[in-house]
């Protein structure tokens, strides 16, 4: 850690692989809290809703008490983040459209055209991150 950030961070580092664990831990139970009899009644997709709503709900209240603790808005913090959401959420329209009318083909056909199309929506979104990781993997 100290060839990327310098030494002052040194003491954040045991916090750092604490948390990773912590990560962890909320990764696994999160795909097996309470879900599962949900699941079992009302189909994966309802699940998946179910367990989607109330991340935006602590996401929206980490933002705005994270705002309170920096003296800004929610939008201050929400904003950067703003390129993103569109971003997927026109991957998602146009990856659904595609899935849609490509029903009768072969699967295998149906992921690499998805994956192409992911790929251009994003470069046509933002063509600097494309030029970011070319000039990542061109260093030695």
């Amino acid at each position: 850690m100290t060839v990327v950030y310098g030494s002052k961070w040194l003491p954040a580092v045991a916090a750092l692989q604490v948390l990773c664990f912590y990560g962890l831990n909320r990764l696994i139970l999160g795909t097996t809290e309470n879900l599962y009899p949900l699941t079992m009644r009302y189909g994966i997709v309802e699940t998946s809703i179910v367990a989607m709503v109330p991340s935006f709900l602590i996401l929206f209240l980490t933002f705005r008490e994270a705002g309170k603790i920096i003296d800004e808005n929610f939008m201050y913090l929400a904003r950067p983040l703003m390129p993103a959401f569109v971003g997927s959420g026109v991957m998602m329209i146009a990856i659904w459209g595609w899935q849609d009318i490509s029903a009768a083909l072969s699967p295998v056909i149906r992921l690499a055209v998805s994956i192409v199309i992911g790929i251009l929506v994003l470069w046509w979104m933002n063509r600097e991150i494309f030029y970011e990781i070319r000039e990542l993997v061109g260093r030695k």
